[in-house]
């Protein structure tokens, strides 16, 4: 598949959740009287189409790279809260939902690195604490698991020589077996490719503005606690509620990117097989 130098993930993942928190932050500079935003205001050219053409080149270089750093951390807090809370998807697609304690460990350093991440996804983690019983973590059908299951070890153990032994329906795939599930799934389907693109894409821009939504959250609460800024608890409450509502959203588009990796997956081995014996 041919490839645009600037992709939609680039788009979607990195400039949009990069521009919406430059953006917010700007407002709620002008609006709480922040002199680092009095100063940026009065060094960008107005009033004619030259200035907003200088105005552009800076906010999109600047809102990709803010997109690329809250992809880097969404990533290793985010994606690892989800991680740690519910497993990966290629796995609870299989064994469905365990019900451990969040701070169970095998390791004091683990449990210290979960510790800081419930700390840090704070909204979320609450969240998810109170209720509970909101869970995202379903398996897939009943009677869809066990040959979309098979089709993915038979083509682990075939293609490329993994050995699954160890695989079954209490495991699921784990991470990495699951990438070779959808680098076979993309490499040999472009109608499937299409779409898995588009899922990477929405759960990248989930995940980073959920991000986003994190980083407001917790800049406004030093502001109000620690700096005694006049921050009213509702635009608090805004950003932790955007928070909880993009991972949602996350966690959604993750499940979904690998449940089509997997079905694809099978219908490739699928077709395949009928092929080879025509």
């Amino acid at each position: 598949m041919k490839q645009n130098p600037f992709s939609f993930y680039d788009f979607l993942g990195y400039l949009i959740p990069g521009a919406f928190l430059l953006y917010t932050l700007f407002f709620l500079g002008s609006h709480y009287n922040w002199s680092i935003a009095f100063e940026l205001n009065k060094q960008l050219p107005k009033n004619n189409s030259l200035g907003d053409i200088l105005n552009l080149f800076p906010l999109v270089i600047s809102s990709y790279i803010t997109g690329h750093l809250l992809s880097l951390s969404s990533s290793s807090v985010i994606e690892m809260y989800s991680k740690y809370k519910n497993g990966y998807p290629s796995t609870y697609l299989i064994s469905g939902s365990k019900k451990k304690c969040y701070f169970s460990f095998s390791k004091k350093s683990e449990l210290a690195a979960k510790i800081l991440i419930f700390i840090l996804t704070f909204p979320i983690s609450a969240f998810d604490a109170i209720f509970f019983f909101f869970r995202q973590d379903e398996e897939m059908s009943f009677k869809l698991k066990a040959p979309v299951f098979e089709a993915c070890k038979k083509i682990l153990n075939d293609r490329f020589l993994v050995d699954t032994a160890s695989m079954n329906e209490t495991t699921g795939l784990d991470g990495d077996s699951f990438r070779l599930i959808y680098h076979f799934s993309f490499e040999n389907s472009e109608q499937h490719a299409n779409k898995l693109q588009n899922y990477v894409a929405l759960y990248g821009f989930t995940r980073n503005i959920s991000m986003a939504a994190l980083v407001l959250f917790w800049l406004l609460l030093y502001l109000k606690l620690v700096l005694n800024f006049a921050i009213g608890a509702p635009l608090i409450i805004t950003s932790a509620a955007t928070a909880i509502v993009f991972y949602k959203g996350f966690v959604k588009f993750y499940r979904r990117y690998s449940l089509e990796a997997m079905m694809a997956a099978c219908i490739i081995q699928a077709k395949e097989e009928k092929n080879a014996s025509t």
